[in-house]
């Protein structure tokens, strides 16, 4: 079984994701029988009756937490964190064909980009497949580069980004 809670960074943090992490283990532990469905339209009814203002806290708790991800994120990739390749041929295909286009007004752009996108859907299968091949290559390399990142910093490896973010902010930030 997945664990539902968690005390690290999560990218999709809102006030609600917040409640449900925060309450899920209370609630299961007092009605073990209850299946993780319910446990959780158990909390999204008990979110829905709570006070405004504890609302608006939860949110704002929300909002900073996402602003230290982000905070966190940065200072990681300023740090020597590789970014993430392109995650499909496409991707990797209009990487190529627009790497000259920095600086074209973003009329030009949106019309670059559907010449690409055509280009692509009327190339051969057998070249889409290598495109594709090329973004498992680059995914593997950038895990393997990451890997190399996380241990030379002695952090504790996870392929969520936000989690090695925050794991480095904490452990390197100046305070």
């Amino acid at each position: 079984m997945r664990q539902i809670t968690s005390t690290s960074a999560h990218n999709n943090s809102n006030a609600f994701t917040n409640f449900i992490h925060s309450r899920y283990r209370e609630v299961k532990s007092a009605k073990p029988e209850l299946s993780n469905y319910d446990v959780i339209r158990k909390l999204a009814q008990l979110y829905k009756s709570l006070p405004v203002e504890e609302v608006e806290k939860l949110k704002l708790e929300a909002k900073e937490h996402q602003s230290h991800v982000k905070k966190a994120t940065k200072f990681a990739y300023r740090n020597g964190m590789p970014k993430s390749p392109p995650n499909s041929g496409l991707k990797v295909f209009m990487r190529e064909k627009l790497k000259d286009s920095k600086g074209t007004p973003v009329s030009q752009m949106r019309n670059d980009f559907k010449d690409t996108v055509k280009q692509w859907m009327s190339l051969p299968v057998s070249d889409q497949l290598e495109y594709n091949n090329i973004a498992k290559d680059l995914k593997n390399d950038y895990e393997i580069k990451l890997k190399e990142w996380a241990t030379k910093n002695n952090i504790q490896y996870t392929k969520r980004i936000s989690i090695l973010a925050d794991r480095f902010y904490r452990a390197y930030y100046p305070k």
